[in-house]
């Protein structure tokens, strides 16, 4: 369906019908219950989210304990891209994937050999993370683990370089 046919069919509803398709499509569809838990909900709802996320994101790097042969890293950035559209506060986003980063970077500790995919994956995502950070300013909310992470980055080769200079450019 197109948009213009879907806001076709919006504008010819009344507002009863309006309220009981809401009503429908909160009780059917999941995405909707959760985009009105982020936007309605109090902090306990969206913690009790983001606990659920960060679950879900150790298990795409870790199979009950044991580590994948490969982390899932389009699900990994699917995830996140989903978390991030929905999220209310700058905060949770910094956080889901700076953990996401602290995630990889203990995957990347115990096997190295991996994937190119997971190595770029946990760049782009400390890279997001940075840049979200400089862009809301809160540098001080989370310099204490962004230092953890340039510091573990800085026990892998592939990734030191590129940690300690991203590092430097958000943190002045």
């Amino acid at each position: 369906m197109s948009k213009a046919l879907f806001n076709k069919f919006i504008n010819s509803l009344s507002e009863d019908e309006l309220r009981s398709e809401l009503k429908l499509l909160y009780s059917k569809v999941n995405k909707v219950k959760e985009h009105y838990a982020m936007e309605l909900g109090d902090d306990k709802e969206r913690e009790k989210i983001y606990s659920k996320a960060k679950k879900d994101l150790r298990n795409l790097f870790y199979i009950r304990g044991l580590r994948r042969k490969r982390p899932k890293v389009q699900k990994i950035k699917s995830l996140l891209k989903n978390l991030e559209s929905n999220a209310i506060f700058s905060h949770e986003s910094v956080d889901i994937y700076l953990y996401s980063t602290e995630i990889a970077l203990e995957y990347l500790l115990t096997r190295p050999n991996t994937t190119k995919a997971t190595f770029n994956n946990c760049k782009e995502n400390f890279h997001k993370a940075l840049r979200l950070i400089n862009e809301f300013g809160l540098q001080s909310d989370f310099q204490a683990r962004v230092q953890l992470c340039v510091k573990d980055a800085n026990l892998i080769y592939m990734l030191e370089e590129e940690f300690n200079e991203l590092f430097n450019q958000y943190y002045k």
